[in-house]
């Protein structure tokens, strides 16, 4: 897995949970090598990290990232089966996500500077890139048929987001934190300690008066 790599612009993203990234893994090395895209600079293939992108294209420091989505809360994204969409020189093969929690975090670091990409935010998760089958173009649609009941009405949630920044370095950034006094929780967890010894203690000594 890559994990510095240069690229042009800042991308904020979220992974799967690892069991349902594993089922992506797994249909992305089930197609046919021959199938595959290889592109030129090392890109393509499989992705290294099963993903769905938040926004890319920002041109800012870590720092404004983290303090636009401090606080941001749980998030949830379901799951809507397989399609895919065409570049020029390959196929996107990609699972379909619906999320009001991405939208709303796509829209709250659009405040950040950037360049949109894409006119309109569609979250996905690519599964593979493929090489144009222009001689055979319904095997995209039976490919979709045969595959998409892996994830149609799966969901996930997340409380964390990865920030890639053009230098490729990564930083993991908490939306949410539980608010917990762990101080408290310690004291409380004495105080049954010492509550079931002490019953304890009785038990045995109601025992012993007994015999």
């Amino acid at each position: 897995m890559r994990f510095l790599t240069a690229h042009d612009y800042g991308c904020v993203m979220i992974e799967l949970p690892e069991a349902l990234a594993e089922e992506v893994r797994a249909l992305a090395f089930s197609i046919p090598e021959v199938d595959i895209h290889h592109a030129s600079d090392g890109d393509g293939d499989v992705p290294d990290r099963i993903h769905v992108t938040v926004r890319y294209g920002l041109k800012c420091s870590l720092e404004e990232v983290q303090e636009t989505v401090e606080g941001f809360g749980l998030g949830e994204a379901g799951l809507t089966g397989l399609s895919s969409f065409h570049h020029d020189d390959c196929a996107v093969l990609k699972v379909g996500v619906r999320s009001e929690s991405l939208e709303k975090l796509n829209r709250k670091l659009a405040v950040l500077p950037h360049i949109d990409t894409y006119p309109i935010y569609k979250p996905h998760i690519t599964v593979a890139y493929l090489k144009h089958r222009r001689d055979d173009p319904y095997w995209y649609r039976e490919f979709r048929e045969k595959h998409s009941w892996r994830f149609e009405g799966r969901s996930f949630s997340f409380d964390r987001v990865l920030f890639s920044e053009p230098s490729g370095e990564k930083t993991w950034i908490d939306l949410w934190k539980p608010n917990i006094d762990y101080g408290r929780l310690l004291e409380m967890g004495k105080r049954v300690a010492v509550a079931e010894i002490v019953e304890m203690k009785k038990m045995r000594c109601r025992h012993a008066i007994q015999v």
